[in-house]
C-alpha cells in the first residue's frame, strides 16, 4: 500500500507514494531525482500542470515506467501524456 503525502519540495521520487503538490506552482523533477517548485511557464492556464510534471519526467526519468492519469483539468496533460508515450512508452490514457 502507498502512501500519500503533500510535496514541500526537494523529495525524492519513492514508491508506492503519490505526491500532491503543495502550492500554486507547478511541481517539476531535476536531473537528480529530487522535485522542486517552479513558477515558469507562467501563462499555463492551469496551477498546478500535470503537463509540466510529465515534461519533465520525460527529460529526465529514464526508467521504464508507468504514467497513469486518474482526473484532470480541461487540456492539461495531453502535451504531457504524448511525450511520455512517444520517448518512452510508459503512458496510458484509457
Amino acid at each position: 500500500m502507498g502512501n500519500a503525502a503533500d510535496d514541500g519540495g526537494n523529495d525524492r521520487l519513492e514508491k508506492p507514494t503519490i505526491l500532491v503538490a503543495g502550492t500554486n506552482d507547478h511541481l517539476s523533477l531535476r536531473s537528480d531525482f529530487t522535485l522542486h517548485y517552479i513558477k515558469e511557464p507562467i501563462d499555463y492556464p492551469y496551477r498546478p500542470s500535470v503537463d509540466v510534471f510529465f515534461k519533465s519526467l520525460a527529460q529526465y526519468w529514464n526508467r521504464k515506467e508507468t504514467a497513469v492519469l486518474l482526473t484532470g483539468m480541461g487540456q492539461d496533460a495531453t502535451e504531457g501524456l504524448s511525450l511520455l508515450r512517444s520517448i518512452a512508452g510508459m503512458a496510458h490514457d484509457r
